[in-house]
C-alpha cells in the first residue's frame, strides 16, 4: 500500500494537459508519476527500450548459435570455423552495445553532474547577492 496521503489539486490548461500526458507517455509514466518526479527531482528519466530490446536480441542470437554449435559437436565430433567466427562476430556485437549502454550512462551522469552544479552555484550566488544586499541596508 502507498505511504501518500496528501493530495495536491493543480489547474492546467487543455494544453498543458495534453502536454503533460504526451510527456508522460513518452518517458513510460503515468501523469501522476511523470508530475510527482518532475516535481520531486527537477527531471524525468526517458527509458531506451530499444536499447534493450536490440541487446536482447543480440544475446538471444549468439546463445542460440551457440547451443546449435554445441549440439552439433557433440553429434558429430566435428566443427566448421565459421561457425566459430559468426559467434564471435555476435559476442563483438555484444560488447559493443554494452559498451555503448556504459557510455550513455557516463554521459547522462556527466550531464547531471553539470546540471546540478549550475543548480548549485546560482543558489549560492543568489544566497550571497541577499546577503551582500541585506548587509548593505543595514
Amino acid at each position: 500500500m502507498s505511504n501518500r496521503k496528501i493530495q495536491l489539486k493543480i489547474m492546467v490548461s487543455p494544453e498543458e494537459n495534453e502536454n503533460i500526458r504526451k510527456n508522460a507517455k513518452a518517458c513510460g509514466r503515468t501523469p501522476s508519476a511523470y508530475i510527482r518526479e518532475m516535481a520531486t527531482n527537477m527531471y524525468v528519466l526517458k527509458n531506451n527500450y530499444k536499447a534493450i530490446e536490440e541487446h536482447t536480441q543480440e544475446i538471444s542470437v549468439t546463445r542460440n548459435a551457440i547451443n546449435h554449435l554445441v549440439f552439433t559437436i557433440r553429434k558429430t565430433g566435428r566443427y566448421v570455423p565459421p561457425d566459430i567466427e559468426y559467434i564471435l562476430e555476435k559476442m563483438k556485437a555484444i560488447f559493443k552495445l554494452e559498451n555503448q549502454f556504459l557510455q550513455n550512462i557516463l554521459q547522462f551522469q556527466e550531464a547531471l553532474r553539470e546540471e546540478l552544479m549550475k543548480e548549485v552555484q546560482s543558489i549560492v550566488n543568489d544566497h550571497l547577492d541577499e546577503n551582500v544586499t541585506h548587509s548593505q541596508r543595514e
